[in-house]
């Protein structure tokens, strides 16, 4: 008991409480290294750290702030916390964890022990159900931690249990019983964890997300800025770059960065799947002039304010390109294919003569000799469905370029616009078609 040793000295006590204070407080010492890596320009920083608000808001974890406070359904997250450590334990698992804790707090060469992980463990569940609406992996821990050593103590009580003594009484003798049933105990129970946990280990160790993301990455324009939000896609080209010593000429930063003075100063680049969580909305915020996106490469999107963005004066461009007796009010395009080992390339520019007036979507199909559809690329709307045509201004060209597999039996690629009529139907607006001569160069 620690009460004794504070008080066996009363004039000393303000001296070693003090003492311990300061002892608690080391283990904050580790929060004065994040403002220092961001303070030498670390390639990796989360938040602002290099600010005191941004110091204390990961001091106090703001971005869980939301899961912090008295649930919706107390019932709820009873059952959310024992269902996750159902998964990580397996139901014999966590039964058999609390078991042992229970069997050695009532034994004395174990109580400290045991009562020390049966505190951890309560603490750590009482704050999973009563005041956090989610299960933050790092403090549900305490709790699959003490159901392990459960299992250890509950191992130690039945080889105790099991042990007989030899007939000189100066040692001690197991069962023969008990050397096989308690490794094969043990191996079942091993047996039964990976099995229940195998597909999640699978999903984690196969996931081939980071390595997709860096190929994505070595098709960005040379000399040009990478914005891909924090999280595990960053991390792996963050890794390809700075650790690999990859991606040369490509600076990546994430989605805190000042991409005004990055598009000012270069070319912005971005996936298409950032569009998902921060739409064409979010970016426009970033701005203080409008943007345009644009397709730099299959999945690769180009950020451009206005001034930087490509336009046409219509009238000249018909005079140029168009017949009289050809439509100056619509949209045209113009293509060319690139061929790739794997990969055609349809490059379109579309071009709006005038501001479209409703929402077109994209249809791009590979044919094959006989006209047979054998591949498409259709997009509900350009520029991979996050800009429809209602937001393009008069003379505006908007590049998206459309990725189809290199079939050997692939002869053309018809492409265009169209619409979705009242009656369900559906109304082309633009349609051409190109041929195909990826063996000529």
């Amino acid at each position: 008991s620690v009460w004794p040793q504070l008080t066996a000295k009363p004039r000393r006590l303000p001296l070693i409480l003090l003492a311990c204070l300061l002892l608690g407080l080391v283990g904050f010492a580790q929060y004065l290294y994040l403002p220092l890596r961001a303070q030498t320009g670390a390639a990796w920083v989360y938040g602002e750290p290099g600010t005191l608000a941004g110091l204390w808001d990961q001091f106090i974890g703001t971005e869980a702030g939301q899961y912090i406070g008295a649930p919706a359904s107390l019932l709820g997250n009873f059952l959310m916390v024992n269902g996750v450590l159902i998964t990580d334990l397996t139901l014999p698992g966590l039964v058999m964890g609390l078991f042992g804790l229970a069997l050695a707090a009532r034994t004395p060469r174990h109580r400290h022990a045991a009562v020390t992980l049966i505190l951890s463990a309560l603490m750590s569940y009482a704050f999973h159900v009563l005041v956090y609406s989610d299960v933050l992996v790092a403090l549900i821990l305490p709790v699959t931690l003490s159901c392990a050593f459960g299992w250890l103590f509950l191992g130690d009580w039945l080889l105790v249990s099991a042990v007989r003594p030899v007939e000189s009484g100066l040692y001690w003798r197991y069962s023969r019983a008990t050397l096989i049933a308690l490794p094969a105990l043990l191996g079942l129970l091993a047996l039964v964890l990976i099995t229940a946990n195998k597909p999640f280990i699978d999903g984690l160790t196969q996931d081939t997300t980071g390595l997709e993301t860096i190929a994505l990455a070595r098709q960005a324009p040379a000399d040009s800025t990478l914005m891909i939000a924090w999280g595990s896609r960053h991390f792996a080209v963050g890794l390809a770059k700075d650790v690999l010593d990859e991606l040369p000429g490509i600076q990546l930063v994430d989605h805190k960065a000042d991409f005004a003075a990055i598009e000012r100063d270069g070319r912005l680049i971005t996936p298409a799947f950032t569009f998902y969580d921060r739409p064409l909305d979010w970016w426009q915020a970033q701005f203080d002039t409008p943007i345009y996106p644009d397709v730099v490469a299959p999945e690769l999107i180009e950020i451009h304010r206005a001034d930087a963005a490509d336009f046409v004066d219509s009238a000249t461009y018909c005079a140029e390109n168009l017949t009289e007796d050809e439509d100056c009010s619509g949209i045209v395009a113009d293509t060319v294919l690139d061929c790739h080992a794997d990969q055609i390339w349809l490059v379109a520019d579309w071009i709006a003569l005038s501001q479209p007036q409703r929402d077109l979507s994209v249809f791009v199909h590979l044919l094959d000799s006989s006209g047979a559809i054998i591949a498409q690329a259709d997009q509900s709307a350009p520029v991979y469905g996050f800009y429809p045509t209602t937001l393009w201004q008069s003379g505006e060209v908007v590049r998206d370029i459309y990725a189809l597999p290199h079939l050997p039996e692939a002869a053309s690629i018809r492409y265009g616009l169209y619409y979705q009529t009242a009656s369900g139907g559906f109304e082309n607006v633009l349609e051409s078609e190109v041929e195909l001569h990826c063996d000529e160069g």
